[in-house]
């Protein structure tokens, strides 16, 4: 009984008791005081005035403690419940955080190599996630194929798996919509009490679809308006009006770190609009993108199926805005050292990363920001120039890449460029440092020395200073930098490289280089030039790292709708996406014919000239006059 309910119950028996008193009729009342008065009747008296004094004591202590035993067993009741809640919600924390983990595994490329470069569809990434084997299509769109880390699906841990198959999921994952499909969700047995033995199970999903996009032109309806319209059932369901897709479960909104539009920036409306199929243009910045991942876990006791027992029950769900940048926002991005030293003014805008050392030299650079304060694109990040810093945690290398005021071909130091720092605040004539010798992050050693070696980055794809092992020790002699404003604007982070594939060739052969990506590289036993064994999706060799990914000479689906991304191998990537999307210029011998020297129009012959029959033109050779044996009519 609570506080409340106590005082109430008080209350009312002071009330009865008053009215007791009150109907007491004056002859008791008087009787009562003359037996009280008389002594010879002591007896009488006594016994007439401790009886319902007594009664009236007792029922008062029965009711007190009555009340108190009530509140005591209502305490101990809600805190138990209060502590089973929190085993419970204790017992689906972990499913939160195994989301998560999936979620960051599936964007980062250097883990899963599926990943494309362009934006992802909705259903090209519940495709990576679904990871079937073969590829599944997800609403007739083009599949993602197949990642296996030792033949296993990384996004199902082994309990999850173990727990399917005991269930009749045999790749542990469950349909969580009912559509007769297995949907990415997951279910794993826990322990909640700490006794060593499963007494629950746990099932989360992770949803980020929307409806597509209906209609055409100034009919159109975008899908995060009909998300918008659906109740929370068919968002579950993933039913959206006379949506011809499969059911997919929807997340139920959409990006929750959308901002207001910046002052002076034009911006979508507040609910944004859906790009590429469930991405959400950034209301401030046009060259991002956002998406909502929604985590739903549920805990299920074993006590639950136990008739007459008590049923505690918890769900949690979590939301994770996830970026991406339509744009490389790099100007420059370099794998060797990126040495500026230009002869006349030189005025640089934007962002700059480079694998090697920062070397500036002369005293005609300026490094400026990206643009204007008033321009969408003002963000400290559009703006910042990174260093690499390779840990020995990161492929056991270990290198430092510095800030160098100096000149590589003369091995000197010196020279002053001009560096702006970013601020909310801009004022261009006090945003501004100096880098010089004094100012820079080494002291000692030549330029040279430090310059990044070119050969380890081509033959073994690793980083290492000409002399010496790294370049690390040198930063300790110059404390001035790591003290100075230019860390605000210059500083050293290991960045994920764009994937830029420039040099490759789609010939099924390994090469030019060792490495396609942070995962896939030329296995041991081969060498460059050698032909690729393996078909699409399959392992090229049992020797590939484990993490690797050695899709090299996938080919894209020829039913893949228009706008679907592309299901490509790493090995000459644009010239397959240019066989399936793009333009192809095929240049052969015809495009060499002619004779460029003698090349005559009509308009570049005197009128008074007659015409040549032996005159060769554009794209015109004289027939060959054919060679008759000798002896042959």
């Amino acid at each position: 009984m609570s506080d409340r309910k106590l005082a109430k119950a008080v209350q009312s028996l002071f009330r009865q008791v008053a009215r007791l008193s009150r109907n007491l009729s004056r002859a008791l009342v008087g009787w009562l005081l003359r037996t009280a008065l008389i002594a010879n009747r002591r007896t009488r008296s006594t016994s007439g005035f401790v009886l319902p004094t007594t009664v009236l004591l007792i029922l008062i202590v029965s009711l007190t403690a009555g009340a108190l035993s009530y509140r005591a067993f209502n305490t101990s009741t809600r805190t138990i419940n209060e502590t089973q809640n929190r085993v419970i919600y204790n017992a689906a924390t972990p499913a939160i955080d195994r989301a998560r983990a999936k979620i960051e595994f599936l964007f980062d490329s250097t883990k899963d190599t599926r990943f494309p470069g362009g934006v992802p569809s909705t259903d090209f990434l519940a495709s990576m996630l679904l990871n079937a084997s073969p590829g599944v299509s997800v609403n007739g769109s083009a599949a993602a194929g197949p990642l296996r880390l030792n033949t296993l699906d990384p996004y199902t841990l082994p309990d999850e798996l173990q727990w399917g198959a005991s269930n009749g999921f045999a790749t542990g994952r469950l349909d969580s919509n009912g559509d007769g499909t297995v949907d990415n969700a997951w279910g794993f047995r826990a322990d909640t009490d700490g006794d060593g033995t499963a007494d629950a199970t746990i099932v989360y999903s992770i949803a980020f679809s929307i409806p597509a996009n209906t209609g055409t032109g100034s009919n159109i309806k975008q899908g995060w308006q009909r998300l918008v319209a659906l109740s929370d059932a068919d968002k579950a369901k993933g039913i959206a009006e006379t949506d011809p897709r499969s059911p997919v479960p929807y997340a139920r909104t959409g990006p929750l770190s959308n901002s207001p539009s910046a002052a002076g920036c034009r911006g979508a409306s507040s609910g944004g609009s859906s790009v590429e199929s469930g991405w959400y243009q950034d209301t401030s910045n046009t060259a991002v993108l956002r998406r909502n991942f929604q985590v739903d876990a549920f805990v299920l006791p074993d006590s639950a199926t136990k008739p007459g027992s008590p049923t505690n029950f918890a769900t949690l769900e979590f939301q994770q805005d996830r970026v991406l940048n339509r744009g490389n926002k790099w100007g420059a991005w370099f794998r060797n050292d990126l040495e500026i030293f230009p002869g006349p003014p030189f005025q640089w805008n934007g962002a700059m990363h480079t694998e090697g050392n920062l070397i500036v030299g002369g005293n005609s650079f300026s490094a400026y920001l990206i643009s204007s304060p008033y321009s969408c694109l003002w963000y400290e990040s559009s703006s910042e120039i990174t260093v690499t810093n390779v840990t020995p945690t990161n492929n056991g290398q270990d290198f430092q890449g510095q800030v160098v005021s100096g000149l590589v071909g003369a091995d000197s130091y010196g020279g002053s460029s001009l560096v702006y720092i970013w601020n909310q605040n801009f004022n261009p004539a006090t945003s501004k440092q100096t880098l010089d010798q004094n100012s820079d992050s080494v002291n000692g050693s030549t330029p040279f020395n430090l310059s990044i070696d070119p050969l380890q980055i081509q033959i073994n794809n690793s980083y290492k200073p000409r002399a010496g092992t790294n370049n690390r020790d040198l930063r300790l002699a110059a404390p001035a930098y790591d003290t100075s404003t230019l860390k605000k604007r210059i500083f050293n982070r290991t960045e994920t490289a764009p994937y830029v594939d420039d040099t490759y060739r789609a010939d099924d052969r390994y090469g030019p280089k060792q490495k396609y990506s942070d995962q896939v590289q030329i296995p041991s036993g081969k060498k460059i030039g050698d032909l690729i064994a393996g078909t699409d999706n399959v392992a090229v060799s049992s020797t590939l790292p484990i993490n690797a990914d050695p899709a090299l000479t996938a080919q894209d689906d020829p039913n893949a709708k228009p706008g679907d991304t592309p299901n490509l191998g790493l090995d000459g990537y644009w010239e397959r996406r240019a066989r399936s999307q793009g333009l192809r210029v095929l240049v052969g011998q015809r495009l060499e014919l002619g004779n460029p020297f003698g090349w005559v129009t009509p308009q570049d012959r005197p009128t008074s000239v007659t015409s040549d029959p032996t005159e060769q033109t554009y794209l015109q050779n004289p027939a060959p006059t054919p060679s008759v044996p000798a002896g042959v009519n």
